[in-house]
């Protein structure tokens, strides 16, 4: 060994704050990289929609928002009906073009609320569904929120489902013996 080289199984001395700097430096990167990528793909989602806001329906032709009405009932297939999902918007165009100056300022929300305000969710099924579809969509794609959610979902649904047994049960008796039981009391 020359004076200054360190021998190939001596590991580098760096102090605790640059190891944890680094550390957190990769953290950062996976996590940046993360959002990106879901950032991404929640736009891809939210331009397939994107024909159903008012101004769209309003500034966009018969013709390209039936193509594009085609296209997303393709990618929904259980949910969408591509032949009524077209005939849907191109009637709906002209409904909206009725209400030009109120329909420019509409989000999908608006749209979706006009269609119940004025009755028209059975004329217009396959639009009302698609609107659902977009709005219903995960706010978060954290897969832990995600199974959390669908985990609570479940039991709600079960407490739904058996309302007769649950309308009998006393919950404060029931909170206060979970909670004598998860309690934890550390003896000094």
């Amino acid at each position: 060994m020359m004076p200054g080289e360190k021998a190939k199984d001596e590991s580098p001395s760096i102090s605790a704050q640059t190891h944890f700097k680094a550390g957190l430096i990769q953290v950062l990167d996976l996590m940046i990289a993360q959002m990106n990528t879901r950032f991404i793909a929640l736009n891809e989602v939210a331009d397939d929609f994107a024909f159903l806001s008012g101004q769209a329906i309003v500034n966009t032709s018969v013709t390209q928002l039936t193509k594009i009405a085609a296209d997303l009932a393709i990618k929904y297939p259980d949910d969408l009906d591509p032949h009524e999902f077209s005939s849907e918007i191109e009637s709906f165009k002209f409904q909206a073009t009725t209400l030009k100056s109120e329909a420019k300022d509409m989000n999908h929300l608006n749209v979706l609320e006009k269609i119940f305000d004025l009755s028209l969710e059975d004329v217009y099924p396959n639009i009302t569904t698609a609107l659902r579809i977009f709005l219903c969509m995960p706010v978060t794609t954290a897969t832990c929120e995600r199974s959390f959610r669908q985990e609570r979902l479940a039991n709600i649904s079960i407490l739904s489902i058996e309302k007769d047994t649950t309308t009998r049960l006393n919950f404060d008796k029931i909170i206060d013996l979970f909670a004598e039981a998860k309690s934890r009391k550390v003896l000094f």
